[in-house]
């Protein structure tokens, strides 16, 4: 019976969870840089918050990444403008902090909500 109790709390507290990091009224953080270096320093880097999208341009000279800029903005599309290997690709994420590097992140959102589908599957073993 408590342990039942403590199953049914555990789930409410990650719901509770959920609703607060997909929360879209709260925005998000993003670094924001400009000529940073891939990958780069992010505990030196500036980070603005109220973010509706992080961006993430890059620019390439023959295929040889040059420059990358990172930045908050309302309206993001994603794009590659390479032409024979110069140009510009755009990335976007809306994630806290999410245009920090090429590496692939998991969001808090992924998580949790694996968390929530997993937990009542468990429950029924314990």
């Amino acid at each position: 019976m408590i342990y039942n109790f403590n199953i049914k709390m555990l789930y409410l507290f990650l719901i509770l969870l959920l609703l607060i990091f997909t929360s879209p009224g709260l925005g998000h953080r993003c670094y924001v840089c400009s000529k940073c270096q891939d990958p780069f320093r992010y505990q030196d880097t500036e980070k603005q918050t109220g973010c509706t999208f992080c961006s993430t341009i890059r620019t390439y000279v023959q295929d040889k990444l040059q420059v990358t800029s990172r930045s908050c903005v309302p309206v993001c599309v994603e794009a590659d403008a390479r032409r024979s290997g110069s140009g510009i690709v755009t990335s976007c994420c809306q994630d806290d902090l999410c245009n920090s590097s090429r590496k692939t992140q998991i969001s808090m959102t992924v998580i949790l909500s694996s968390l929530l589908f997993i937990l009542p599957l468990l429950s029924t073993y314990f």
